[in-house]
């Protein structure tokens, strides 16, 4: 580092203004050049470099530099853009993952007309199943699983022991199984 830029840095120290409009003059047009091979935004880069200045005034009194001025301030601004882009890699994943559950809740609640159509013909296959079961049996098999009765209580209200129960049950769903192939 030269005489010349450690009298600009000590009177960035004691906060002459007109140092840092000097400095900012000399230097904001390549920083910002720089900046803009990292964020490829113009205006982006012209905010990167004024916020590298910002920082510079703001923390004036414990400027420690032992590089030339402009080696620091091309690694300030290097160091601000990393930051930028690290930051917007983060917001871009999640945004990323806010969009994919949003599409899996969609996807989730949205039945398709086909779907729809599917689903109705299912359930009336069953219906017709459940229907064609001999009367004691579609009964049995409608408390327990309609009803979510405990087969020991099908038992009591329709007065047959817990193994008919069990028997119709098993008859049921080996129909069912049959007539929805």
């Amino acid at each position: 580092m030269n005489n010349f830029e450690r009298k600009n840095i000590e009177k960035l120290k004691q906060g002459d203004l007109k140092t840092l409009e000097y400095i900012f003059h000399l230097y904001s047009l390549p920083l910002t050049r720089y900046a803009y091979r990292f964020v490829e935004d113009e205006g982006r880069a012209r905010d990167m470099v004024q916020e590298v200045f910002y920082k510079l005034w703001r923390d004036r009194e414990n400027l420690s530099v032992d590089i030339s001025l402009e080696a620091f301030l091309y690694t300030c601004v290097k160091n601000e853009c990393l930051n930028y882009l690290k930051h917007e890699k983060i917001k871009s994943r999640y945004a990323w993952l806010q969009k994919r559950i949003r599409d899996k809740e969609v996807q989730y609640y949205q039945e398709t007309p086909e779907e729809d159509i599917r689903m109705e013909e299912l359930r009336r296959k069953i219906h017709e199943a459940i229907e064609s079961l001999p009367e004691k049996s579609r009964q049995i098999f409608k408390m327990s699983r309609f009803e979510e009765k405990k087969n020991k209580e099908i038992a009591r209200e329709m007065d047959v022991s817990l193994k008919a129960v069990e028997k119709h049950i098993t008859k049921a769903l080996k129909h069912l199984r049959e007539n929805l192939k």
